[in-house]
């Protein structure tokens, strides 16, 4: 099920630039932060998952198999909670610029 969830949150964040190109927007360098902003949090899930697997992998009974799920879901909040921060951040920036933009205009 939280692969699901991070499948779908993976198409939906690369879906956000390609919308942004198909307007003809993708070309500034908004684009190309957008861009690498999400290759740098794939990497960071991918090393996640890959963290995951091998603890997975490498536990004798259920004891440490717990245990490796409940250090991956602590693991994965934190990322999680660090995405919201930098949404956060993100859409305040938006707003700046949308209102700098009104004041331009009047």
């Amino acid at each position: 099920m939280k692969l699901l969830k991070t499948f779908c949150l993976v198409i939906l964040f690369f879906s956000i630039p390609l919308s942004a190109e198909e307007k003809g927007r993708g070309k500034g360098k908004y684009f190309q932060e957008a861009k690498a902003a999400a290759t740098s949090n794939l990497d960071k899930r991918i090393q996640h998952l890959q963290e995951t697997k091998s603890c997975v992998s490498g536990s004798s009974d259920h004891k440490a198999l717990k245990a490796c799920r409940a250090a991956a879901r602590k693991k994965g909040e934190s990322l999680k909670a660090e995405m919201k921060e930098k949404r956060n951040k993100a859409k305040a920036e938006r707003m700046k610029r949308k209102e700098e933009r009104k004041k331009n205009k009047s």
